[in-house]
């Protein structure tokens, strides 16, 4: 049921069962699903173009690439959305962009509803949706099926709930804090982990190396929080990981890694401004560029330096 006043506070919406979502100011989340603003069909012809792009340079390299759009928390669970929906940005640029470019898996995930997918309190994917869209990339990626299907089955085997409760991005806007039972990944495998360090998100980066048997090949990743919070059911799949804080494309990192699967993803609501990679500067630049201290400890510095060196013949390094 919609309600016709709906309980929101501040940027925080409030469905039945207390499912808490997100009315981004910034990314204008309430004139897009009013339909009183979409995106422009220049809008969506200049990222199909900048897609084509990153596919021409990725493959160029001997790369599988994609994008993905991570679906905003309401356009899964739109039937607890206290507000009507007339307008749904993401599925208006997957309606014109081919699927072989870009991703919106918003089906995939309300495949497995009534199972949580987002958490409760959070914009993001919950742990099973996590694992459930690490699935969907690997199999797009053209990871063989049995592999994808044993990935899942021993995922979901080992989610663990915690005793301890966890208040999300959303639940700590609110007063008293609305908090939901922490869910963790217990691996059976050893995953290496490395990342600088800088105030902020942008600029940031993680490297996952994982030490699973059926984990194969090198990936790089540009995205935002959603891509970093599916590292670790990523790694069940892919032997080696980057993973870059940014919007944009970069040229210089793939260039160096010479990956075999490149990713660029962004959530639904960066749609309202998608990123021009023109204008992208250096991704190793982007801290000192916003004023921000970068610093790396040596481990981080030597597993960077190894992950970018992989085109440097004389290295004897090889694929996983």
């Amino acid at each position: 049921m919609r309600l016709d006043n709906p309980a929101i506070f501040g940027e925080v919406a409030v469905g039945p069962g207390d499912e808490l979502f997100l009315l981004s100011k910034r990314h204008e989340t309430l004139n897009y699903v009013s339909g009183r603003k979409r995106a422009t069909q220049r809008e969506i012809d200049d990222f199909h173009e900048t897609l084509i792009r990153r596919r021409k340079h990725a493959t160029g390299i001997g790369a599988r690439y994609f994008h993905l759009v991570a679906p905003d928390k309401h356009a899964v669970y739109d039937a607890s959305f206290p507000i009507p929906i007339d307008y749904r940005l993401g599925a208006h640029y997957a309606s014109c962009i081919p699927s072989d470019l870009l991703e919106y898996p918003v089906s995939r995930l309300q495949s497995l509803l009534p199972e949580r997918v987002y958490r409760k309190t959070d914009s993001h994917w919950s742990l099973l949706g996590s694992i459930a869209i690490a699935a969907f990339i690997a199999a797009r990626m053209g990871i063989s099926e049995p592999i994808v299907a044993d990935g899942l089955r021993e995922m979901r085997e080992a989610m663990r709930t915690e005793k301890k409760e966890f208040s999300g991005d959303l639940g700590s806007k609110l007063e008293p804090n609305h908090r939901e039972p922490l869910q963790t990944l217990v691996a059976d495998w050893e995953v290496e982990e490395a990342a600088n360090v800088v105030p902020g998100n942008e600029g940031v980066f993680r490297i996952f190396k994982s030490s699973h048997s059926q984990a194969k090949g090198r990936m790089v990743i540009f995205g935002d929080s959603f891509s970093f919070q599916a590292l670790l059911p990523l790694s069940r799949y892919f032997h080696q990981i980057l993973c870059c804080r940014t919007r944009n494309y970069h040229h210089e990192i793939v260039s160096m890694a010479r990956p075999d699967f490149v990713l660029t993803q962004n959530v639904e609501r960066y749609l309202s401004s998608p990123g021009n990679d023109k204008t992208a500067s250096t991704f190793f630049l982007i801290p000192q560029l916003i004023g921000r201290e970068i610093s790396y400890s040596v481990p981080a510095a030597k597993a960077l330096a190894e992950f970018l060196s992989f085109g440097n013949i004389g290295l004897g390094m090889e694929r996983g």
